[in-house]
């Protein structure tokens, strides 16, 4: 089941996964461009977050040292 909007456009667009990746087939690579365009969003939220917890610990330990 799809969930993702666009998930869901390219599937309706384009068609279901192939169950492996075939080079030439323009199924798999409109599904490759997408699994490319997430991973990197993912990636940089996940980086991200990590950088704002980072930032709120060394903000909670400025808290602490100031007491």
């Amino acid at each position: 089941m799809v969930t993702n909007l666009v998930e869901k456009a390219v599937e309706e667009y384009w068609g279901m996964r192939c169950p492996d990746y075939l080079w030439g087939c323009t199924v798999c690579a409109a599904w490759k461009q997408y699994d490319n365009l997430t991973k990197d969003y993912e990636t940089s939220k996940t980086e991200l977050l990590m950088k704002m917890d980072n930032i709120i610990d060394m903000v909670r330990n400025l808290e602490v040292s100031d007491e």
